[in-house]
């Protein structure tokens, strides 16, 4: 039996081809503090088509605190909860449907956290089994209606003990002060087929990933721990080449680029945006990309199956 696994693994495996999208990054001085990133590191092959799509829970200046994990099978949506290293998570508020504007918020437009109609405390994690009937009327997994969740958790600082207010990272109400408030959307198993990733290039130093130029080529690693492809400096530009079914999501933004003199030193954001070159086989460079010696890499991908 294990030599037939193995068989076809590589069978699997040998079918695959690299796709290759180029990008560079231009230089800018705007400082910003250092994001903490956690992940999972379990390793698989293909991993990402277990039905599993990861979201990091963030402070307001981006600070992640923890994830929520979001899947589906044919009758439920199933929604967990986790903090961090540094963050325990004291309360979690959710609210999910297909229409945002539903969410319950305030005379200003403001969600309302306190009366979103899933809540718990007090727990190490937490995790709700949503009925596809309270999502919506009549709402059917197998059509691929995305999806919309607005998860808000106050968490307490492992350090000091302070409690901060925390939301799932996505799409940010662009009405609202500061870029404070943000909400997530999940397409389910049986709609497009595709499912979407944070991917992150280089080395993890400190629970970090960091890129580093002189190095000619290194991994681009996806939030379920699987490597997608690599990324290579080429020409004072930074290269993704992704394997097959693996590409940019179309969230925005699909590329942030933080800039380091050398890792866990401060932060400088080079780039946030679309990739510059999106399409093969053509092309447009700028930079070039010479100021820092190190870069964390964040992507938003997704791995696209051939069948629903």
């Amino acid at each position: 039996m294990k030599t037939k696994v193995l068989l076809g693994m590589f069978l699997i495996m040998s079918t695959l081809y690299w796709s290759c999208i180029d990008v560079a990054l231009m230089n800018s001085e705007e400082e910003i503090e250092p994001m903490e990133t956690s992940y999972d590191t379990e390793d698989s092959y293909l991993k990402s088509v277990a039905i599993d799509e990861q979201f990091p829970l963030q402070l307001k200046n981006e600070e992640q605190v923890g994830t929520m994990k979001v899947s589906n099978n044919a009758n439920s949506l199933i929604v967990k909860f986790a903090g961090n290293s540094n963050y325990e998570i004291e309360e979690i508020q959710l609210w999910i449907g297909t229409d945002p504007g539903e969410v319950p918020s305030n005379i200003k437009n403001m969600p309302v956290p306190g009366k979103f109609p899933y809540k718990s405390s007090g727990k190490n994690e937490y995790m709700f089994d949503i009925s596809k009937e309270e999502i919506a009327l009549d709402y059917d997994f197998g059509e691929g209606n995305d999806i919309y969740l607005f998860a808000h958790a106050v968490v307490i600082n492992a350090n000091t003990g302070a409690l901060e207010s925390a939301w799932s990272q996505g799409y940010y109400l662009s009405d609202m002060p500061g870029y404070s408030i943000s909400y997530s959307i999940y397409t389910p198993v049986g709609g497009r087929g595709c499912f979407s990733h944070f991917a992150f290039c280089g080395e993890m130093i400190n629970e970090t990933y960091y890129y580093d130029i002189n190095k000619a080529s290194e991994n681009i690693v996806a939030d379920n721990g699987e490597i997608i492809g690599t990324a290579s400096y080429i020409d004072q530009n930074i290269r993704f080449y992704f394997d097959q079914n693996w590409m940019f999501s179309g969230n925005t933004p699909e590329v942030v680029i933080i800039g380091y003199k050398k890792p866990g030193d401060k932060a400088y954001e080079v780039y946030r945006g679309n990739p510059l070159a999106p399409y093969p086989p053509i092309y447009y460079y700028y930079g070039p990309l010479t100021k820092y010696k190190y870069y964390s890499i964040e992507l938003n991908v997704q791995y696209c199956t051939t069948g629903n």
